[in-house]
């Protein structure tokens, strides 16, 4: 197991590329136990200037784990295409799209706090 993983993931990959996974699964995860349970609109648009367009269904708050796994493709299929030599350029990439992952993960938990 630990071959297999060697050979996906770069050593100099490594912590990005798994915290980047570990968020996006605690994303996922919590959008899901809390979609059964939340009111049927939600704030998500709570920033716009209208307070007619504030709330959104609740099947919105499944756009925060969407988003975090298409970056996470997108990133993994960018860091693939880079070869060894662009080392920095691969690290640049995988610590972007974990700290993205974390930004739509807050952004995530404060509509679920506005909610709760």
């Amino acid at each position: 197991m630990r071959n297999k993983l060697q050979s996906l993931v770069p050593a100099h990959l490594k912590i990005p590329v798994l915290l980047s996974l570990l968020l996006l699964l605690i994303t996922t995860l919590i959008a899901l136990s809390m979609l059964i349970s939340l009111q049927p609109e939600i704030p998500i648009f709570y920033s716009l200037a209208s307070p007619k367009e504030y709330l959104a269904n609740k099947n919105w708050i499944l756009a925060f784990p969407s988003i975090s796994l298409v970056m996470f493709i997108a990133n993994a299929y960018i860091m693939r295409l880079l070869n060894s030599s662009d080392r920095i350029l691969q690290r640049i990439f995988a610590w972007t799209a974990t700290t993205l992952q974390f930004f739509l993960f807050i952004a995530m938990i404060r509509v679920l706090i506005l909610v709760l």
